[in-house]
């Protein structure tokens, strides 16, 4: 009769749920209404407490465009000198931005700003921070406890002097203002700005690497506007608004003033050059001036010939590329200087443009690019780190090609040198077979004429550089100065607010959703009709005991006496129904209805439920005259059902016309699915579905078990 497949039904076996529609989701949704509410509500309060305590945060920018690189002169006839007074010097936009991004401009814009301390006030249950005019003002620090950076020191002004206060180790000591302190973290001065009630948080930064590493770093970005233009946007993100734009304004500031000084310095060094170069070929021109003079005054000399002039000026031109070229390798050993030195190579762009020198110039941009680069690595990494060693490798490799290329520039000159060396000797010796004073006036005024032009030349380039030092500008005009917002870039309250609702009506959802596939039991009615097509017959309130009490008492009297019938069965997943079959036996005899309950529970403790006062025969008599109890007890609860089932229709003859109603209690159906078999014989029969106890795998499968047994006695009952 199908009882191996009740066998099955058993509380600790899981619920398996079929597959899950959007309207089933929705009114899951809706009855854990209160669950969901309560994790959005809880979300929500959780991200105001975040927006109140997160600082805002402001981002402010600017952009700065770089001069484009200087056209190169294929001229062979260069000027060297001139060469070094180019304004537009080559530009390596990447190289710009890893200085701007660099320890060594970034240190300069900190201590103009001074940002080793932060003042801090309480504001409710947060602390705002103060950037301008605080009531304090901390000089000559010195950090003595590394552990002091980054943390908040309490200070509070008192009548004489102020208090410090550093919770994480206790510490409390009163001192005077405008006097040096020391701490075990720290020695300062303190200066009061202003007199003020509430007290005063403030915050060590440490030593400019410390801000820098700690501060800068996390804050700043470069970036290129554009790939095909030379501007450079410069964003910085702070707590503060003004601090943002003051740090942007001061780090454009710097730079642009550093790169000027680098120039002047650079012209500096060029002018003492040219000066000395002055003094030396004055000399000579007064020495040659002096002799040509007074050769003529006694030879009464005035002019030379055609001949001797030609030879004259070729001989002067000679001369003067002579002259440059040994300018040119001065300039260039100096080149070498500073490449074995790692200084001032930008210096050295104009010169090698003007000698087209491609090869060297993309060799230095690959030196700077690779310094650089080992600069910004070795704050994270050690000089034992792989990338470290082949950085080193790469960096002596290109310093290596760049000293063979100056050498090799500075062979070209001379062996243009000695080129002209040849020319020079043939003039000679065509000079030496001039007349005797006629040969004479020619080395004179070929001398002359040198010196003249030199000086002349090196008198122009004084004047040029002396100009330049003066009005000396930058490689980089600012376009945009520092703009920021005024509203803060974060925290984003109303995208926070809203992603909050909505995280908290999904996680909601889905903890709603959730407890429900994963709880086994029958919550509602709504589970009912799903897990099995029998009708509910009632919903028994617990909360309202006795009225749902009458009401099933007044409906089954309804239906027994259509039914004209006297027999009920009550069952469910659990033997747990005496007192409620008691109490429905006891509705029925308040109207003198002679009641008789079979119960097929064994235990004691059920027993004592219904008040046995005596026992006449096989039936136990209770309090009320008008109930009686027919136990079939057994010490095995099997065999006391298998008792029931046996002698059913003998029992029900025997006492069917002594009572107006009979109630049966047998096992549950859990334990026993022979109580099918007895319902096709009782008038009604009631399966008791109790809330959050009644598994949901029960009721499908004893829906199953019916289609077996097509009974339409068989009712629900819901006791929530």
């Amino acid at each position: 009769m199908g009882g191996s497949k009740l066998n099955k039904i058993e509380d600790t076996k899981p619920y398996q749920h079929e597959e899950v529609y959007l309207s089933d989701f929705i009114k899951t949704i809706t009855y854990y209404k209160g669950t969901v509410t309560l994790i959005t509500l809880v979300i929500f309060i959780v991200s105001l407490i975040y927006l109140y305590f997160t600082p805002a945060q402001y981002e402010a920018y600017a952009t700065i465009k770089t001069r484009q690189n200087p056209i190169v002169n294929n001229n062979r006839d260069y000027d060297p000198i001139s060469s070094i007074f180019s304004q537009s010097l080559s530009t390596n936009i990447e190289q710009e931005m890893s200085i701007l991004q660099s320890f060594y401009i970034n240190k300069k814009a900190i201590e103009k700003i001074n940002m080793g301390t932060q003042f801090f006030i309480k504001n409710g249950y947060k602390e705002d921070e103060i950037f301008k005019y605080p009531p304090i003002a901390i000089s000559d620090i010195k950090i003595l406890n590394d552990k002091i950076i980054g943390h908040k020191i309490k200070l509070t002004s008192l009548k004489s002097g102020f208090s410090i206060d550093y919770d994480k180790d206790n510490y409390h000591q009163t001192f005077e203002y405008h006097k040096s302190i020391k701490t075990p973290y720290f020695t300062c001065s303190i200066k009061k700005n202003e007199n003020f009630n509430h007290p005063i948080y403030f915050k060590l930064n440490g030593n400019s690497r410390n801000i820098y590493e700690k501060i800068i770093k996390k804050r700043l970005k470069i970036s290129k506007l554009n790939d095909n233009v030379s501007i450079i946007k410069i964003t910085y993100q702070d707590n503060s608004r003004n601090r943002a734009l003051t740090y942007i304004n001061t780090l454009i500031d710097v730079y642009i003033q550093d790169n000027i000084v680098n120039k002047s310095k650079q012209n500096t060094k060029l002018l003492k050059f040219i000066n000395r170069q002055l003094q030396s070929v004055g000399e000579k021109l007064k020495e040659s001036e002096l002799k040509l003079q007074h050769y003529r005054e006694r030879h009464n000399v005035i002019e030379s010939t055609s001949q001797s002039r030609l030879l004259l000026e070729r001989l002067n031109s000679i001369e003067v590329q002579l002259a440059q070229s040994d300018i040119k390798i001065e300039l260039i050993r100096n080149l070498n200087l500073f490449l074995e030195n790692r200084v001032n190579l930008a210096s050295t762009i104009p010169i090698l443009n003007e000698l087209r020198e491609e090869p060297t110039l993309q060799l230095i941009d690959t030196l700077n690019q690779l310094e650089l680069q080992k600069h910004t690595l070795h704050s994270e990494l050690t000089d034992r780190h792989p990338e470290m060693i082949t950085l080193r490798q790469r960096i002596l490799l290109i310093k290596q090609k760049l000293n063979q290329n100056i050498l090799n520039i500075i062979q070209n000159i001379k062996n243009e040198r000695v080129n002209l060396l040849k020319q020079k000797e043939s003039d000679e010796e065509r000079i030496k077979k001039l007349p005797k004073k006629e040969k004479e006036i020619v080395e004179l005024q070929r001398n002359y004429n040198v010196n003249s032009q030199m000086y002349s030349y090196l008198l122009t380039k004084e004047s040029e550089n002396s100009i330049n030092k003066v009005a000396t500008i930058s490689d980089f005009q600012l376009l945009d100065k520092a703009y920021s917002d005024t509203r803060p870039i974060k925290p984003k309250k109303l995208l926070t607010v809203m992603a909050s609702l909505i995280f908290g009506l999904l996680l909601g959802s889905y903890i709603a959703y959730l407890r429900h596939t994963t709880n086994r039991y029958i919550l509602n009615v709504k589970e009912i009709k799903k897990q099995s097509h029998l009708p509910l017959y009632m919903i028994f309130q617990k909360a309202k005991y006795r009225n749902s009490l009458r009401k099933l008492s007044t409906i089954l009297q309804f239906t027994m006496q259509k039914e004209n019938s006297k027999t009920i069965l009550i069952t469910s997943q659990k033997a747990n129904q005496q007192k409620f079959i008691l109490d429905i036996g006891n509705t029925f005899q308040s109207l003198f209805y002679k009641i008789l309950i079979i119960d097929c529970n064994p235990y004691d403790k059920e027993i004592n439920n219904y008040k046995i006062k005596s026992k006449e025969k096989n039936v136990y008599k209770t309090d009320s005259k008008y109930i009686d109890i027919l136990l079939i007890k057994n010490s095995n609860s099997s065999q006391s059902n298998h008792f029931l089932y046996k002698n059913f229709k003998d029992i029900l003859t025997q006492v069917e016309s002594q009572y107006d109603y009979i109630i049966i209690n047998p096992l549950p159906l859990s334990i026993s699915p022979r109580n099918f078999h007895i319902m096709q014989f009782m008038g009604i029969n009631f399966i008791i579905i109790e809330q959050a106890q009644t598994t949901k795998l029960f009721l499908k499968d004893l829906s199953s078990m019916l289609i077996e047994y097509p009974y339409d006695n068989i009712k629900l009952i819901f006791k929530t």
